[in-house]
């Protein structure tokens, strides 16, 4: 038996009740997917960003253990490994 005035959602809201939860659930469904593609892609451009400089790094050791010693990297300042390319590679101006 229902209380007097008390009134539920259903018999409020009517036949709206349905297409607004379907719509919340569809632009929760349309946020979450959005947000695992970009972080997809954050994965992918971090995963670049590890992998080139580490591969240079192994084909310059590959070189100078065949006894090339005038081995020079192509990478530039701006990357994670530049600090250690300036260190093992300093200018020739220099010192």
């Amino acid at each position: 038996m229902k209380s007097p005035g008390r009134t539920t959602s259903t018999t409020r809201c009517g036949s709206w009740t349905i297409p607004i939860r379907a719509s919340y659930v569809g632009i929760l469904i349309l946020i979450t997917l959005l947000i695992v593609f970009a972080r997809l892609l954050d994965g992918i451009y971090l995963a670049r960003q590890i992998t080139v400089p580490v591969q240079l790094l192994a084909e310059g050791t590959e070189e100078v253990a065949r006894g090339n010693l005038d081995v020079r990297w192509t990478t530039g300042p701006a990357t994670r490994f530049g600090t250690t390319r300036r260190l093992v590679q300093p200018d020739d101006g220099g010192p």
